[in-house]
């Protein structure tokens, strides 16, 4: 046991400062690396969230464009593109939206006749079948069922 006069004070050597910050370093390395891997994991599910609730709400739109239409009109196919022509009904006159989909650009777009909005990016594939019945003007459409494939879109992330 070490006796220090009055004058004396105790101090670390300069082995145990190195080990000690060496000690620290690796914790703080630690940390910081745990903390990267927990932020990227934040950041993807960010990117697969937000891709989610912008491909529901397109389909949504979509889908209810086509159940409150008056007339529909669909052609092409899944590996050409699509255009679906939709004419509703309202005052003062009827709107007609069509939507056109390109499987090269992966584009989803919507005009009125004035302009022209690209609804979704990135959809990979896009295929559309449908049901129709004999009307007194020829086939009407009935039912339209729409399934795709989007791309996770890393535009909006957490940070």
């Amino acid at each position: 046991m070490k006796r220090f006069s009055k004058g004396q004070l105790s101090a670390f050597t300069l082995v145990e400062m190195a080990l000690a910050c060496t000690i620290a370093m690796i914790l703080m390395f630690g940390a910081l690396y745990s903390s990267s891997e927990g932020y990227a994991v934040v950041r993807e599910g960010d990117s697969r969230v937000h891709t989610s609730l912008r491909a529901r709400r397109t389909l949504d739109r979509f889908l209810r464009d086509c159940r409150f239409a008056e007339n529909l009109e669909i052609q092409g196919n899944a590996k050409q593109g699509w255009e679906i022509t939709v004419q509703t009904h309202g005052p003062p006159n009827p709107n007609i939206l069509i939507y056109t989909w390109s499987p090269k650009k992966g584009l989803l777009k919507i005009s009125d006749g004035k302009t022209i909005q690209t609804a979704l990016a990135g959809l990979v594939s896009f295929d559309l079948s449908w049901q129709s019945l004999a009307g007194e003007s020829g086939p009407e459409v009935q039912q339209v069922t729409a399934k795709w494939v989007v791309t996770v879109d890393h535009g909006l992330e957490a940070g």
